[in-house]
């Protein structure tokens, strides 16, 4: 037996080891500076990359919308003026000769917009970015608005099939998670009616209180070189003038809620959630949720070979981190309403056999890897979501701290067993919200 437990102990010290090491290697870096009126910058050159990524980042999201402008920060992603707006010869070629995409994302604590250019373009990319900050609120025009509210329904009619991005479906998730009079406690699309009802003033107050140089974030990530960068930065951004702005939301911790909502969506399948609110992005508790997560989709991954009737189970597509509070849960689908209270002991028994039970070494240690190879697989991007701009990007909002996402998976590796196991019973023993998704 001496010589068993022995065995097992230096196999866990090895894969700690092998951990550390592994973690050791995926700290980026990067330099960090603020210009002179208040914009902050994060360079992370990489000659690895043939391309260049350029963000910035507005530090405010759907949570600061009003109760009855539930959407506004989503559709204003769609109407934020663009660059090069009187420059057609430029702008024709950035788009011709070096650009290589582009997108925009709104969450709850921020917004964002991408650019990705060829490495010769990144003086026309700052150039085409610096004036998107630089547009006066007058830049955004009723014709621009109709044409993306246009694009707007479009979005959320081809996102409605996947129940979690649907409007109705997430409005239900997020409300039932945190709360209907919480900021968070709602979906990014807000509701159809609120789409159809804004106006070029919203737009237009939405920017004057937002878009100003300390509310904003730049991140270039790629091939350039740094000190030509920074020199062109400060040429195209620290003529903006500083402005006090509105300022964002402080964001409280949400009551514990506990409802059973139901609704339809256009999904295939029925869906069961069983949510709980949970501690924000970056506090003691997220490196170790984000480690449960894993285990409960191993867990359940197994337990549905021997179900009949459950299609799909998982955990970590619902953690959803922010940076005042999150959500953690587990679902499952099926095909028949009947199956639904079937669903649920399933769903509820495997968290109460993680509760009660706790985890084993080997689980968590199998956990620790697969957060190892998303940080590894995520640093392979250079920009967008799950990339190296993502981990820079919300470290700094989250934590004035780039490198946090780098220390967090530090404290993760050396998390053992007793830690998740008083994690789990502290916050999941009782059931927050549940939350069903029922075909049409």
């Amino acid at each position: 037996m001496k010589i068993i437990f022995l065995t097992l102990s230096l196999l866990l010290l090895s894969n700690l080891n092998f951990a550390q090491i592994a973690v050791d290697t995926l700290q980026l870096t990067y330099e960090h500076f603020k210009l002179k009126n208040g914009l902050e910058v994060i360079l992370q050159p990489d000659d690895k990359f043939g391309e260049v990524s350029i963000e910035f980042w507005i530090r405010t999201g759907s949570k600061d919308e009003l109760s009855e402008k539930y959407g506004l920060a989503h559709f204003f992603e769609h109407v934020t003026p663009y660059g090069l707006r009187n420059n057609e010869e430029k702008l024709k070629l950035l788009n011709e000769d070096f650009y290589n995409g582009s997108n925009a994302q709104t969450k709850k604590d921020y917004t964002r917009y991408n650019l990705k250019v060829k490495p010769m373009g990144i003086d026309l990319a700052l150039q085409y970015t610096a004036e998107r900050i630089k547009a006066k609120s007058y830049d955004i025009k009723e014709k621009k608005i109709e044409q993306e509210r246009v694009r707007v329904f479009k979005e959320i009619k081809r996102n409605s099939v996947n129940p979690f991005w649907s409007a109705d479906g997430g409005m239900a998730l997020e409300k039932a998670t945190y709360g209907k009079d919480h900021p968070y406690g709602h979906s990014g699309y807000g509701t159809i009616e609120n789409n159809k009802k804004f106006e070029i003033n919203d737009f237009r107050k939405w920017f004057s209180d937002y878009v100003y140089p300390e509310n904003i974030i730049l991140i270039v990530v790629g091939k350039f070189d740094p000190v030509k960068t920074e020199e062109l930065i400060k040429f195209h951004f620290d003529d903006i003038p500083a402005s006090a702005g509105k300022g964002n939301k402080e964001i409280s911790f949400p009551k514990k809620i506990n409802e059973y909502v139901k609704v339809k969506t256009k999904s295939d399948e029925n869906y069961l959630n069983l949510v709980w609110v949970i501690p924000g992005w970056g506090s003691p508790e997220d490196a170790g949720f984000r480690l449960l997560s894993n285990i409960l989709d191993e867990r359940l991954e197994n337990k549905i070979k021997n179900s009949p009737f459950i299609k799909d189970a998982n955990s970590s597509k619902l953690l959803n981190i922010h940076k005042a509070a999150g959500q953690f849960g587990v679902y499952a689908s099926f095909s028949s309403l009947k199956d639904s209270i079937s669903t649920e002991e399933f769903l509820a028994d495997t968290v109460d056999e993680l509760v009660n039970n706790g985890v084993t070494d080997a689980e968590l240690s199998r956990a620790k890897q697969k957060e190892i190879f998303k940080i590894t697989t995520i640093e392979r991007n250079i920009g967008f979501q799950n990339s190296r701009t993502e981990l820079l990007g919300e470290s700094l909002i989250f934590k004035n701290d780039p490198d946090f996402y780098f220390l967090r998976l530090n404290k993760q590796i050396n998390l053992d067993v007793y830690d998740i196991n008083e994690l789990s019973k502290k916050w999941l023993s009782e059931l927050n919200s549940k939350v069903l998704f029922i075909v049409k």
